[in-house]
């Protein structure tokens, strides 16, 4: 399975259009914390049965396509150290 980053808006809408068809991902998240007094998110992890992708979330403006599939019940996320 080919790994890949997605740095850029139709990379990860195109993403999120394939995790709506397959209907499960596995979802991480990472965060940097040393120089900041909150974290702040600094890469997101997504793997389904046919793909597995990092997003650097610092390229991506818009992720209200990813907080949809979150709240949407036809998806099953199942996050890691939810």
């Amino acid at each position: 399975m080919p790994e890949k980053l997605i740095t850029n808006s139709d990379e990860f809408q195109q993403l999120c259009e394939h995790i709506r068809k397959v209907g499960l991902v596995a979802f991480d998240t990472e965060f940097v914390s040393e120089y900041t007094l909150h974290p702040e998110l600094s890469l997101l992890q997504f793997a389904t049965h046919e793909r597995c992708v990092a997003v650097d979330p610092l390229a991506i403006s818009d992720r209200s396509c990813w907080w949809e599939i979150m709240a949407d019940e036809e998806t099953r996320v199942i996050v890691h150290g939810g």
